[in-house]
């Protein structure tokens, strides 16, 4: 026999044990399918290809592990497979297909081996004690909810060879704490970390162009996040509901920012918008309760035309913060929601139009000085000192004490830096 015809033995309620000879070449589609008792599989050498749905609701299969012959893993193989506990997935596989292993409700753990060039979309869907992915390197896509409502997820390696994680792949994996995204990364999908509400430390290197919509949607940990210069846009209510979220840090290439893509991000205190950015959503930092300063660098005002396209819907603008470049604060003052800003200051420094304003600099409450990579401050206040660079990026932020503080800030890139103090000192320094 070189292969298992499609329900071969689909529907044998009484078999237990399943040992598939050397013979063997390929698994038909609901081969084995709802065979309830069947608790452990021995899968021959020989066997390369594993149908669609071939393992199906087989509900008391508690072991897997495929041979090296095996590469493909069909649609819904696994499906609903909820005493799978171990699984060892054969080093010659290159395709897990669409919800493979949908609903295996008691796998810990789960390595995909180098030869897999594709997760499929739902593969590992609703696993829900899966608690540690590794993916070696020759993955290149994460399918659409591959592993979402993974709700014991805490860990997950995704290899540089990674370009694409697809809509809601990681949807709702509630434990997951930190996730880097590779510099291979081009595109995060549309709710691909959805309410992953313990993250906190994101990692988002410099080939991401787009941010999908919902990506970062209700990611309540979230605390501070950079966008690296490849990011072109924000996706609508990308970072929605992030309410501890503090710093956010936009590019110089950023040209769109979503509808309500910060909306209800109630801790963010201040936001810089370089001049590249050429709309801006409705309601895009609504409920911002604690938006203090806005900063922007454009020689003429972006344009909001109506009530309903006003990106700082529900926020008080009469007692916060506009900085606007130099020699144009006569512009803001009379274009349509900018003038709702009770201060409006202009910065010096730049031309107007690129970026490169930076506000005044006082020195005069403060003794600020840098070498090799260690920033001392001394002044006599207990107050928050952040590094900006002069297009306004946050680059770094902690609190001192009294008196003198060493900052070790030697991660930062060389340049020119804007250091501000909590108590109102600014210094410009040369790093």
């Amino acid at each position: 026999m070189t292969s298992i015809g499609s329900f071969a033995f689909a529907h044998c309620d009484n078999l237990e044990e399943l040992t598939i000879g050397n013979s063997v070449a390929t698994i038909g589609d609901y081969a084995f399918s709802d065979c309830s008792l069947l608790t452990e599989v021995t899968i021959g050498n020989s066997v390369h290809s594993i149908g669609n749905n071939a393992f199906e609701d087989c509900l008391s299969l508690t072991s897997i592990t495929m041979p090296y012959s095996v590469f493909t893993i069909g649609y819904q193989a696994f499906y609903g497979c909820r005493s799978l506990t171990e699984l060892k997935i054969g080093e010659s596989v290159e395709i897990i297909g669409k919800e493979a292993f949908y609903q295996c409700a008691k796998l810990t753990s789960v390595t995909i081996p180098g030869a897999v060039t594709a997760i499929g979309d739902g593969a590992f869907y609703d696993c829900d004690k899966l608690a540690s992915v590794t993916i070696l390197y020759s993955t290149k896509t994460i399918g659409n909810s591959a592993f979402e409502d993974c709700g014991s997820l805490t860990s997950v390696a995704i290899p540089n060879s990674v370009t694409s994680i697809g809509s809601d792949a990681f949807k709702s994996c509630g434990k997951l704490t930190s996730i880097v995204i590779p510099n291979s990364v081009t595109s995060i999908g549309n709710g691909a970390f959805y309410h992953c509400y313990s993250l906190s430390s994101l990692v988002i290197h410099d080939s991401v162009k787009t941010i999908g919509e919902e990506a970062f949607y209700q990611c309540s940990g979230l605390t501070s996040v950079v966008l690296p210069n490849s990011v072109t846009s924000i996706g609508n209510r990308a970072f929605s509901y992030c309410s501890k979220l503090t710093s956010i840090v936009i590019s110089n290439s950023l040209t769109s920012i979503g509808n309500s893509a910060f909306y209800y991000c109630n801790k963010l205190a201040s936001i810089v918008i370089p001049s590249s950015v050429t709309s801006i959503g409705s309601s895009a930092f609504s409920e911002c309760a604690a938006l203090k300063d806005v900063t922007v660098s454009w020689a003429r005002p972006l344009l909001i035309k109506t009530l309903y396209d006003d990106p700082f819907r529900n926020v008080n603008l009469s007692n916060r913060t506009l900085h606007v470049p130099a020699g144009t604060r006569d512009l803001y003052a009379n274009a349509f929601v900018w003038e709702d800003f009770g201060v409006i200051l202009e910065t010096t420094g730049g031309d107007g139009g690129n970026g490169d304003s930076v506000e005044a600099v006082n020195s005069n409450e403060a003794e600020v000085t840098l070498a090799a990579g260690i920033l001392t401050v001394t002044s006599t206040a207990t107050e928050q000192v952040v590094i900006y660079s002069t297009s306004g990026a946050l680059l770094h932020k902690t609190t001192k004490s009294t008196g003198t503080a060493a900052i070790n800030i030697s991660h930062i890139p060389k340049g020119i830096l804007i250091v501000a103090g909590g108590s109102g000192w600014r210094k410009k320094l040369n790093n």
